[in-house]
């Protein structure tokens, strides 16, 4: 297509076309996600994350490390 168009143009079609695919995805994201949200409860890996944070959240903080 370089060879035809030219690379300026060539780059800036290709930008444009990774611009609207960004854009598209963008706005399907919500949906997608509500489609794929009851896979990972059924999976598990929602309750994972949220455990794994709780647990996280409960440790101490270590204010010294020994060496």
């Amino acid at each position: 297509m370089a060879g035809i168009v030219g690379p300026r143009v060539t780059l800036l079609l290709g930008a444009a076309c990774c611009l609207v695919g960004a854009v598209m995805f963008a706005r399907h994201l919500p949906h997608i996600r509500e489609k794929v949200r009851p896979i990972y409860v059924k999976m598990g890996i929602i309750k994972e994350v949220a455990q794994g944070m709780e647990s996280a959240a409960e440790q101490p903080l270590l204010t010294h490390i020994p060496k």
